[in-house]
């Protein structure tokens, strides 16, 4: 679900058009059907998302800074994203970024 939304906001904002938001659910459809894991959503991963967006300069959303924190405690090598702000916090976790585009 927050895959698709993702598109949906990128398309009404004018950020991303039909055909390349396409392209980007079929590869995340690729990559759920071969790599994704889902996870218990836990006390302990909200509050690293809460310590993560305290930080204003890093401009990271709510959202985001709750799936890098289950990716952190799962031990996740990768995250698939579209968002610039969200890429780079991986990177900083040792979390190397995919892009859908």
């Amino acid at each position: 679900m927050c895959v698709a939304r993702a598109l949906g906001i990128q398309q009404r904002t004018g950020h991303l058009d039909p055909t390349p938001a396409e392209t980007t659910w079929a590869t995340f459809g690729r990559l759920a059907a071969n790599d994704l894991q889902l996870l218990p959503l836990e006390a302990a991963h909200l509050h690293r998302a809460e310590v993560m967006v305290l930080g204003a300069s890093l401009a990271l959303r709510a959202g985001d800074a709750l799936h890098l924190a289950c990716a952190e405690q799962a031990g996740a090598k990768s995250i698939a994203t579209l968002d610039e702000v969200m890429a780079r916090r991986a990177m900083k976790l040792k979390i190397k970024p995919v892009s859908l585009h």
